[in-house]
C-alpha cells in the first residue's frame, strides 16, 4: 500500500511539472533562507554552553559611575578571584586570565607575533572545560614561567619535536617559559579563545594582592556551589566586596564608600552568567568578539518571517490545485476507497514534496555558503548544520509544513459526498478567496518591509559614515608596537619625516577606535565631586596630525618635558565639570595624585563610533606611547609603505612592522550594520523571488479557471487589456493593501532600530513610496506574462467542447 501511495505522489509530480517546480522550487528558496539563518542562530546562543558547569559559572563584572559617567566594567581587580575563595563557601572555584596581544615570542630561530595568549591561574581547568592532550591540568600553570600550548601553535613552534618541557621565549622577557601542556583545539563557540595560556603568578601584577579598585586587564570567573541562589549571592556578593573598595576609597580619597556614593558616585560589582557573555554583553575590552543580540533577534525574525512566507506560498499552490484532483477523490470513493486511506495518500504527497524540497535546499545551501560567507561576513561552516537544534529543526520542518499545507486537500475535500464532488457542488479555491489573498497579501507585506528595511539601514550606514568624526581619519597611516623601538622612538620619527610623502607623525597612547582600557577618576582641583573621564597620552604633533580643533587656550609644544604638568580637555569633559574656558583651571588626577593645569580646551572628536555621544576626554603629554600616526599623501602608498618598512627595520629587527589606515579602523566599527544590510538584502531577494513564484502560480491556476470566461469574453469581443485588468486586479489590490499594511509597521520598526544611534537619519516619505512602487513593479511584471498568454490565446481553443 505505501508502495502504491509513493508511486502516485511520484506521478502526480510528473504529471504538472511546472507547477510541481514552482511548489518545490519557492519552498527551496524559503527553506535556504531558514537554514542559513537557523544555523547561525543556534550557533550562536550555544557559546560557551559546552562546559560542564556552564549553568554555575559568572564573571565578576563592574558598574561605577563617577558625577555624570557611567562604565560598565568586565574586568576586576586582582585580589578578588581569592576574596571570593576565602569569603564566600558559595564559591566552589575561581580563575583570574589577564590577556595580551601582538606578544613577540621566540623559539631557537624562529619568531612570531602571538595575537591569542592570556595569563591564567592553575584552576582553569577546574573552571573550564578545556582539553589538555599533554601535560596535567592540576599542575600545568601552577608554576611560574609554564605555558601551555595549542596543539597547531605547538606544532608551529616545534614541528615533529616533542614540545613537553622545550623553553620559549615571550616578548623582552629574559627568563624561558617551559611548555608544560598541549591544549586540544578550543571549539568555535566558545569565548575564550587563547591558544597560549601561561601562568598567572609569572605576572608582576600578580603580586599586587591588595590592589582594590585597580581594574586593570584582569578577568575573573568563579563557579557558584549546586544550589546556590544566584539572586540571593549576588547581593551578598557586592556586599561583602564593598569593605575592601571602603579601605581603598578611604585611603585613596580620605572618605568613606558612603560618602563617596553620597555625592552621586555608584560602585557595585555584579555577577554575570557565562552563556550571557556573549550576546548580553554590555561590555568595553571584551576577551574576544562577541555577539550582537539586537543584530540576532532581527536575524532571526527574518529567517522565520522567510520560511512562514515560503510556507503560505506552499499552501497556497497546494490548496489552489486541490480542487483539479476533486473527481479523482470522488471516483476513488465511488469505487470503495476509504477516507483514511485518501487523507493519508494526500499527505505522504505533500511530504514527498516537502522532502524533497528540503534536500534540495540543503544542497543549494552548501554549495553557496562559501558565498554567502563572504559576501555577509557572517562565518558559518558545513558542521554547524550538525548542531543538534538545527537537526531538529530540519527533522520537524517537513512534517510541519505536511500538516498545513496538506490539510485542506486531505481532510476537506475528502469530506464531501462523492457526487457532489462529480457535480462540483462544493466551495471551490480560487484565486479570490478570502484566506488565498489574505496569504498573497502577508507576503507582500514582508516584502515591502524588507525592502523599507534595507534602504533605510543603508541609508543610516551611508549617514554615519558622511558625518565628520571631529579628526581627520583619511590618509593617516598607524604603525603599531612603537614599545619596542624604546628609546628610539623620537629618532624613528625624525626619519620618517625625511620622507617627502609624510607631512606629520605623532605619538598616542590610543586612538579613535582603539579599544583602550584609561578611564580614570578626575575632578576639578579643591572639589570634591569625581567624574569619571577618559585618558589619553599625546604628543605635541597630535593636533597637526590628526587635524584636532581647539575651542580655547593652546596644544601642546613640542617640548614634552615642559607639558609633563599641563592637560587639555574636550568639550564633553568641560561641560561635565561647568567650564566654558580654561583660564586658570586645574584637574586632579587621583591615579597620578596630581593636580594639571589645563592649558587647552578641544572640540570633541570620536573615540568610538558614532552611535554615541562623545564621552569626557583628558589627554596628557607623552612621547613614550604605543601608537604612531603619520599623516600621509596618498599619491603613492605602496612606495611610502614600503620606505617605512625599511625605516622600521634599521631601528628595530625583533618586532615585524605592523599597520592600519586609520580610516578602515574607524569604519570597520559599522561592521554590523554593514552586515545587517547586506544579509537583509540578500534576504529579501530571496522574498521577491518567493512571493514571485507564488504570484506566478496562482495567477496561471487563475487563468485555467476562468479560461471559458475569458474565450466568451474575447468572442464577445473584449480587447486584451480587458482580459488583463480582469486577470491581474485581484493582484494588484493585495499589493495595495500590503502596502497599507506594511508601512506602519516598518515605520515603528525602524524607528525602534535608530534610537540606538546618536546620530541617526530620517525617514523619508519617498522611501515608503520606491518600496510600495518596487512591490507594484514586480507583481505586475511577475503575474502579467501568465494573463498575457492567457489573454491572447485563440478562444476556441478554449470552447472548443461546450
Amino acid at each position: 500500500m505505501i508502495k502504491l501511495f509513493f508511486k502516485t505522489a511520484i506521478y502526480h509530480l510528473r504529471k504538472d511539472l511546472f507547477h510541481s517546480f514552482l511548489n518545490i522550487g519557492g519552498l527551496s528558496l524559503g527553506l535556504v533562507a531558514f537554514l542559513y539563518i537557523a544555523t547561525y542562530t543556534f550557533h550562536e546562543i550555544s557559546y560557551d554552553s559546552f562546559h560542564s558547569k556552564a549553568d554555575r559559572i559568572y564573571r565578576c563584572v563592574a558598574h561605577v559611575k563617577m558625577g555624570e559617567t557611567a562604565q560598565n566594567i568586565p574586568r576586576s581587580e586582582i585580589p578578588l578571584a581569592a576574596a571570593a575563595k576565602n569569603d564566600f563557601p558559595e564559591v566552589e572555584e575561581a580563575v583570574r586570565l589577564y590577556p595580551l596581544s601582538e606578544i613577540i615570542t621566540r623559539y631557537k630561530e624562529k619568531k612570531f607575533v602571538e595575537s591569542e595568549i592570556c595569563y591564567a591561574d592553575a584552576e582553569l581547568f577546574d573552571v573550564f572545560d578545556f582539553k589538555l592532550l599533554e601535560g596535567d591540568h592540576k599542575t600545568a600553570l601552577l608554576e611560574p614561567n609554564s605555558i601551555i600550548l595549542e596543539k597547531e601553535v605547538a606544532l608551529k613552534y616545534f614541528g615533529d619535536e616533542n614540545p613537553m618541557g622545550k623553553s620559549i621565549l615571550l616578548h623582552s622577557e629574559k627568563d624561558p617559559y617551559v611548555v608544560t601542556g598541549i591544549l586540544d583545539k578550543i571549539p568555535k563557540n566558545s569565548n575564550l579563545q587563547s591558544n597560549i595560556y601561561a601562568s598567572f603568578c609569572t605576572l608582576q601584577e600578580s603580586k599586587r594582592m591588595d590592589s582594590w579598585g585597580n581594574f586593570g586587564n584582569t578577568y575573573t570567573y568563579i563557579v557558584t556551589k549546586k544550589g546556590t541562589n544566584i539572586e540571593e549571592f549576588e547581593v551578598k556578593f557586592d556586599a561583602s566586596i564593598r569593605k575592601y573598595e571602603d579601605a581603598m576609597i578611604q585611603k585613596e580619597m580620605g572618605i568613606s564608600l558612603a560618602e563617596f556614593e553620597s555625592q552621586g558616585n555608584l560602585f557595585i560589582h555584579k555577577l554575570q552568567p557565562l552563556k550571557d557573555i556573549h550576546l548580553n554583553s554590555t561590555y568595553a575590552e571584551e576577551l574576544s568578539t562577541y555577539g550582537n543580540k539586537r543584530f540576532l533577534f532581527i536575524f532571526g525574525i527574518t529567517g522565520i518571517i522567510i520560511l512562514i512566507i515560503a510556507c503560505f506560498n506552499f499552501v497556497n499552490l497546494t490548496t489552489s490545485r486541490a480542487s483539479l484532483r476533486a473527481k479523482e477523490i470522488g471516483v476513488k470513493k465511488i469505487i470503495g476507497s476509504p477516507r483514511k486511506s485518501i487523507i493519508f495518500q494526500i499527505l505522504i504527497e505533500t511530504f514527498i514534496q516537502c522532502l524533497i524540497a528540503l534536500l534540495l535546499s540543503i544542497l543549494i545551501l552548501l554549495l553557496i555558503l562559501p558565498f554567502l560567507n563572504q559576501f555577509s561576513g557572517i562565518i558559518i561552516l558545513p558542521e554547524y548544520l550538525l548542531n543538534p537544534l538545527t537537526l531538529i529543526t530540519i527533522i520537524f520542518i517537513p512534517l510541519i509544513i505536511t500538516i498545513l499545507a496538506g490539510s485542506y486537500p486531505a481532510f476537506i475535500i475528502t469530506a464531501f459526498k462523492p457526487v457532489d464532488v462529480l457535480k462540483r457542488k462544493f466551495k471551490e479555491g480560487n484565486s479570490k478567496s478570502l484566506t488565498r489573498g489574505g496569504l498573497v497579501t502577508l507576503q507582500f507585506v514582508v516584502f515591502i518591509a524588507l525592502v523599507f528595511c534595507t534602504l533605510i539601514i543603508r541609508r543610516q550606514i551611508n549617514y554615519l559614515h558622511s558625518q565628520n568624526p571631529g579628526f581627520e581619519k583619511e590618509n593617516v597611516l598607524v604603525v603599531k608596537n612603537m614599545g619596542y623601538l624604546g628609546n628610539n622612538r623620537n629618532s624613528f620619527k625624525m626619519e620618517l619625516l625625511k620622507n617627502p610623502s609624510v607631512l606629520s607623525a605623532s605619538y598616542s597612547s590610543t586612538l579613535p577606535s582603539v579599544d583602550d582600557n584609561s578611564g580614570n577618576i578626575f575632578c576639578e582641583q579643591g572639589s570634591d565631586k569625581t567624574h569619571l573621564m577618559n585618558r589619553m597620552q599625546v604628543d605635541g604633533d597630535f593636533q597637526k596630525t590628526l587635524g584636532v580643533q581647539l575651542k580655547d587656550g593652546r596644544f601642546f609644544s613640542e617640548n614634552v618635558a615642559s607639558e609633563k604638568d599641563n592637560a587639555i580637555i574636550n568639550e564633553a569633559a568641560a561641560r561635565l565639570l561647568g567650564w566654558s574656558d580654561c583660564t586658570d583651571k586645574y584637574i586632579h588626577d587621583y591615579n597620578y595624585e596630581q593636580d594639571f593645569k589645563v592649558v587647552g580646551i578641544m572640540k570633541d572628536f570620536h573615540m568610538k563610533s558614532m552611535r554615541d555621544e562623545t564621552l569626557p576626554l583628558v589627554l596628557k603629554c607623552s612621547d613614550a606611547s604605543s601608537f604612531l600616526s603619520i599623516s600621509v599623501r596618498s599619491d603613492n602608498l605602496p612606495g611610502m609603505i614600503k620606505s617605512l618598512k625599511l625605516n622600521w627595520e634599521n631601528f628595530n629587527k625583533e618586532a615585524p612592522f605592523e599597520y592600519f589606515f586609520l580610516d578602515q579602523s574607524f569604519n570597520a566599527q559599522y561592521k554590523s550594520e554593514d552586515r545587517l544590510v547586506k544579509v537583509i538584502g540578500v534576504f529579501t531577494l530571496f522574498a521577491i523571488m518567493i512571493a514571485c513564484i507564488g504570484l506566478l502560480g496562482l495567477v496561471s491556476y487563475a487563468a485555467i479557471q476562468k479560461q471559458k470566461e475569458i474565450g466568451i469574453r474575447k468572442v464577445n469581443g473584449a480587447k486584451i487589456s480587458e482580459i488583463l485588468t480582469m486577470l491581474n486586479r485581484d493582484f494588484v489590490k493585495w499589493v495595495v493593501v500590503a502596502f497599507v499594511v506594511a508601512v506602519p509597521v516598518s515605520y515603528y520598526a525602524m524607528s525602534k532600530w535608530l534610537e540606538g544611534f546618536a546620530y541617526r537619519t530620517s525617514l523619508s516619505w519617498w522611501i515608503f513610496a520606491l518600496a510600495g512602487l518596487l512591490a507594484l513593479g514586480i507583481a505586475l511584471l511577475t503575474v502579467s506574462f501568465q494573463s498575457w498568454k492567457a489573454a491572447t490565446k485563440n478562444p476556441v481553443e478554449s470552447l472548443r467542447y461546450e
